[in-house]
């Protein structure tokens, strides 16, 4: 499954129109990476609120539009390769063979009427098409997640069965209370599971459970920069916990950051290995991840290798993470980067989606992606801007006011090494321009 393209009206912030989502490059064996950025305000959240409702939660975007007449919808693929619309208040419609999906799908923002030609596929169906691919009693194919809900400490018994309860939920992004237990038994499953298995593998192989206990554990010590692994300590209660850089903690003695990148990038391995006993595999199931943020709490450090980690951990999956951190976006090679800017008609445009490329630093990503060009704090921001006033004055001919621009040159400089040199730099282009005027 994998979502194609969103389209609106009348859906506050946004300028009416449709964003695209361009597939990740043929034979990539890392995850498809959507970063949705800008300023705050910019409606980042409520996008990740629009693609939740497609997938199966329309809760989120409700609260966020109340009564709003808006017209939405969202496009995708099947695992089959069909392709399927989301429309809002009307559930999920299907393109007939003979029919251009984008041709179909673009009528929604001329006439929502005439997505009424669209046939209904097997009659009225739940709004988590996209999942049909992916069957089973507690199919989950889609996840979404803010910072809010970080990973507790909760009771968990030797392979224990795990309630998932309905896919839907899985689409929220504050977690019921319930979440905690959840992901604490089925990581508790995996490692019982991998234990055993370890006692019975021959020839030194790896089963499914031990494969995938590794690379969750070796993902997190990527991001974190230390050894990282889940144990199940039975003393004086079975209880799950973590060994971080050589230590045995509980979740609740963890630093935040670490307990929300479990809370999330665990979460989704505990929950795939829940729902699919049987499968080989599951983290190469093609799911859908919602993000919010989830450089939140994290050092820069950490937020260098957050979404690529997750990007490697899952590699059929399409990832959307709403993002202001110029250091997760820059850790990406291979991904798209949707940038949201304010208009001078008060609305937000989305522009045409640029490819993440090798070599990118975060301090390009900064400038040319997030638009911040400030160096400095807001105070000496101030006075270069005064500076940069007064020396285009300066060079325009008032040269009476040199003194001037000297004096504020010399407090700017004062403020710290670096401005020194700036400052030393600016004086030195100064007296080069005045003296090749002089010899004029």
């Amino acid at each position: 499954m994998r979502l194609d393209s969103a389209s609106f009206q009348d859906f506050p912030p946004f300028a009416d129109g449709l964003i695209k989502f361009p597939p990740k490059p043929e034979g990539s064996t890392k995850a498809e990476v959507h970063f949705l950025t800008g300023p705050n305000g910019c409606g980042k959240t409520r996008m990740l609120c629009l693609l939740a409702a497609a997938l199966g939660n329309e809760s989120e975007l409700a609260r966020r539009l109340g009564d709003k007449k808006s017209h939405l919808a969202v496009g995708g693929f099947s695992d089959d390769g069909q392709w399927g619309g989301w429309f809002r208040n009307q559930g999920v419609r299907w393109i007939s063979g003979n029919d251009e999906p984008a041709d179909g799908y673009a009528s929604l923002i001329t006439d929502p009427q005439d997505s009424e030609r669209l046939p209904r596929r097997g009659g009225r169906k739940s709004p988590n098409f996209l999942n049909d691919s992916i069957t089973g009693v507690q199919a989950c194919g889609a996840f979404a997640f803010d910072a809010s809900t970080p990973a507790q400490d909760a009771k968990v018994l030797p392979m224990k069965e795990v309630n998932l309860g309905n896919p839907s939920e899985h689409l929220l992004f504050t977690k019921p209370d319930t979440e905690s237990a959840v992901v604490a038994q089925s990581l508790t499953n995996i490692k019982m599971g991998a234990a055993m298995e370890q006692m019975q593998r021959l020839n030194g192989e790896g089963g499914r459970l031990i494969k995938l206990a590794d690379r969750l554990e070796g993902a997190l010590s990527s991001i974190t920069g230390r050894p990282f692994g889940f144990i199940v300590d039975p003393q004086p209660t079975v209880a799950l916990k973590a060994v971080w850089g050589g230590v045995k903690m509980r979740f609740e003695e963890l630093p935040n950051g670490l307990r929300s990148i479990i809370g999330n990038l665990a979460a989704v391995a505990g929950k795939l290995a829940s729902a699919y006993p049987d499968h080989p595999d599951p983290l190469s199931l093609p799911i859908v991840l919602l993000l919010d943020e989830p450089e939140a709490h994290l050092h820069p450090g950490w937020q260098r290798h957050v979404v690529r980690a997750a990007q490697e951990l899952l590699p059929n999956a399409q990832i959307f993470a709403a993002t202001h951190s110029a250091f997760a976006i820059s850790s990406v090679n291979e991904g798209w980067i949707h940038i949201m800017r304010p208009g001078d008609d008060g609305l937000v445009h989305i522009e045409e989606p640029r490819a993440c490329s090798n070599g990118d630093s975060y301090l390009e990503v900064l400038q040319e992606v997030l638009g911040l060009t400030e160096r400095f704090d807001p105070d000496t921001e101030e006075q270069l801007k005064q500076y940069r006033e007064l020396r285009q004055e300066v060079l325009n001919g008032a040269w009476t006011k040199e003194a001037e621009l000297r004096a504020l040159a010399q407090a700017i400089g004062d403020r710290g090494p670096s401005l020194q040199h700036m400052m030393g730099q600016e004086l030195w282009q100064l007296d080069k321009i005045k003296a090749q005027s002089r010899a004029s």
